[in-house]
């Protein structure tokens, strides 16, 4: 059975409603949903709560650049709470989702 996280809470996937402990919604979001609510915490400087989202959408990306995109707002989510190695890690990644794409480097 598939889990997901949301706020280091754990989850069935069929399971969607909120924590009762932090409010958060949590289950199977689309990648859309996922990263409108991770950029909704990035800007409102809820960090952690961001990084969370941003893994939530990473988990929904059905592509190669969804998953690039999830991993680079990640990325930049980790050097604001001054994570660089974390921050190196899913630069990485996405990297290597991009090169997923083929020609993704010569354009």
């Amino acid at each position: 059975r598939s889990l997901i996280s949301a706020r280091r809470h754990f989850f069935p996937v069929a399971h969607v409603s909120s924590c009762a402990r932090c409010g958060l919604l949590v289950g199977r979001m689309s990648f859309a949903e996922a990263l409108a609510q991770a950029n909704e915490q990035f800007v409102d400087e809820a960090y952690d709560d961001a990084l969370d989202a941003y893994a939530a959408a990473l988990d929904a990306a059905a592509t190669a650049a969804q998953a690039a995109t999830a991993l680079t707002k990640r990325a930049n989510c980790h050097l604001k709470l001054d994570a660089h190695a974390a921050a190196l890690a899913d630069a990485d990644a996405a990297l290597a989702e991009l090169s997923a794409l083929g020609d993704a480097f010569t354009r």
